[in-house]
């Protein structure tokens, strides 16, 4: 079954805050480079969380990757992801954050429904967390709408672990809309974040939030 250690409830403010039960609670957040050099992610903000996913890669159809590039913002900011993790880095220097880089968009079905695009993707990841001394990858893939996509994606994903082994933190991001990855592919990850965003009065009440969490969790 999946294990609630294994599932992340999304909370969103400037970026994703996700919490996972074990013995006690983990703070993940999203981080995106435009944000950052508006001043909309403040230092008390980054050093609170216990990880970090920067969301700045997007597969192409053949598993090369797209690096998405910071917009400065009045003149200042960092302009390259690579620079963005420096900046960040420095900010946090002396805790225990983890850095991770997150992969979204692109042209992600066409890419995990070639095998060979599968395996180069992967192993393009893996190279450029070993360059960058990253702590591991989330992957935040938007949606796979039918029997087939479930099948691809869930296959990247046991690509992914293969070619990472045991080294790195492995996550994925779903929704309760889109959550039926395969058992295998559930037991390769480390963790899986839901975006069950809420609970709010408004639009997302306490008993649709508390539903669909149970919906996913009965999936097993």
């Amino acid at each position: 079954m999946l294990m609630l250690r294994k599932i992340v409830f999304f909370l969103f403010v400037f970026v994703g805050l996700s919490l996972f039960a074990q013995q006690d609670y983990m703070v993940s957040s999203y981080v995106r480079g435009n944000f950052y050099n508006r001043g909309r992610i403040s230092t008390e903000s980054l050093r609170a969380s216990d990880d970090l996913i920067f969301l700045n890669v997007h597969p192409n159809k053949d598993g090369s990757l797209s690096f998405e590039i910071p917009r400065a913002f009045q003149g200042k900011g960092v302009t390259t992801w690579e620079g963005l993790i420096k900046s960040v880095r420095a900010k946090v220097k002396g805790t225990k954050v983890k850095i991770r880089l997150g992969a979204s968009s692109g042209e992600w079905k066409a890419m995990v429904a070639d095998e060979a695009a599968r395996t180069t993707f992967a192993k393009n990841i893996k190279t450029v967390l070993e360059k960058n001394k990253l702590d591991g990858i989330d992957l935040d893939f938007e949606w796979a709408e039918n029997e087939k996509e479930y099948k691809d994606y869930s296959l990247a994903i046991l690509k992914m672990r293969e070619v990472l082994g045991n080294k790195y933190l492995f996550s994925v991001s779903l929704h309760p809309v889109c959550y039926k990855i395969s058992k295998e592919a559930i037991e390769a990850v480390d963790f899986i974040s839901l975006q069950c965003y809420g609970p709010s009065p408004v639009r997302f009440p306490i008993e649709k939030y508390c539903s669909d969490i149970q919906m996913v969790l009965e999936y097993g």
